[in-house]
């Protein structure tokens, strides 16, 4: 039971923090900071609430460095592959509207 309460410590930990960045993420956006720094900060809060959530919720801390390194790499090639497809579809979509 021991390991329990403190997996279950672990899991409200994480969400405390994930809760927290979330406000200090809306807090910036509501700011009116220039949109290099909204950019800089959202993407870091970003990346804290992604190894959050792959170190605790998917067990990654404890697994073998080499599945931790294949799961970083596909989640960053993921990443770029759709912003790849997506920007020139809503750049384009954008230029129609702006017309």
């Amino acid at each position: 039971m021991v390991g329990s309460d403190s997996g279950a410590r672990i899991y409200w930990i994480t969400a405390a923090l994930q809760l927290a960045l979330t406000l200090m993420m809306l807090l910036v956006a509501s700011a009116g900071v220039s949109r290099p720094l909204l950019t800089g900060v959202l993407l870091a809060a970003m990346l804290i609430q992604v190894a959050l959530i792959a170190g605790n919720s998917m067990h990654l801390r404890q697994a073998h460095a080499g599945i931790v390194w294949t799961f970083i790499v596909g989640l960053l090639v993921t990443g770029v592959l759709l912003y790849v497809i997506i920007v020139p579809d809503a750049l384009r979509i954008h230029g129609m509207v702006a017309r």
